[in-house]
């Protein structure tokens, strides 16, 4: 954006290569917010102040997360607004500046000193170790719980095309039925008998992929397999038979 002149009686201004990183190696990143997701939060927060006169000194706080910083949400609508196509912010600790980097140029964001967010520097080697393994075993949790999420999602559409693949084969088994009711022929009977085995198979292995699906998420709904190999065997032969 075009600034106007810097006017003489200003003083000394603020020098931002000791605020600009010269190198950005080893820094961790942020997701940049948009300036419109920036704008309804803001706004957001500026309703649920009930009066008008205390919205004054009112600063909305862009908490990052846990172990994370967090900002002036006005300020880094500002800096949204100033480089629209950063898509992330670079930081090192709680204290100190964020960084932005793009097309439009580079900028920084101070964090917020407030309760929770103030990180003394390490004092010791130990001390910046032990930060090392407890942000190591963060991340470690954080990979078994997204791990962990994707097999539930997947046992969950598991257990959707099992119950769907169930529903074909019983409908499949009644439309064999009436068939065969009205079946004379020695020879078709058999075929009809021979195509309702099929779907008895179709329905007994969609029933065991289903239970075996639930039992991810619900361990304790899940029947043990050969219990239900029991059932869908007797299932089998009383139906084969009626056939």
């Amino acid at each position: 954006l075009p600034l106007p002149d810097r006017p003489e009686n200003v003083g000394k201004g603020i020098d931002l290569n000791r605020i600009l990183p010269s190198s950005l190696a080893g820094w961790k990143t942020l997701p940049m917010p948009s300036a419109n997701e920036l704008k309804a939060f803001i706004a957001t927060e500026r309703a649920k102040i009930g009066r008008p006169s205390a919205r004054k000194n009112f600063t909305p706080i862009w908490d990052f997360g846990p172990n994370a910083p967090a900002v002036n949400a006005l300020y880094l609508l500002d800096a949204a607004t100033v480089f629209p196509s950063a898509d992330k912010l670079f930081w090192n600790t709680l204290v100190s500046p964020l960084i932005i980097t793009c097309d439009e140029g580079d900028g920084a964001v101070l964090p917020l000193r407030i309760e929770g967010k103030v990180q003394p520097a390490p004092q010791s080697d130990a001390e910046r170790e032990a930060i090392e393994r407890e942000n190591a075993q963060r991340e470690r949790n954080l990979k078994q719980e997204r791990e962990r999420s994707e097999i539930i999602r997947k046992a969950h559409d598991d257990f959707d095309a099992a119950q769907e693949d169930m529903r074909q084969a019983l409908l499949r088994q009644d439309e064999l039925r009436k068939q065969a009711k009205t079946a004379t022929d020695p020879d078709e009977r058999n075929a009809l008998a021979r195509e309702l085995v099929k779907a008895f198979e179709a329905d007994g292995k969609a029933r065991l992929r289903q239970y075996a699906a639930r039992s991810v998420f619900e361990p304790d709904c899940a029947l043990e397999p050969i219990e239900f190999a029991a059932i869908v065997k007797r299932l089998y032969a009383r139906d084969r038979l009626s056939a």
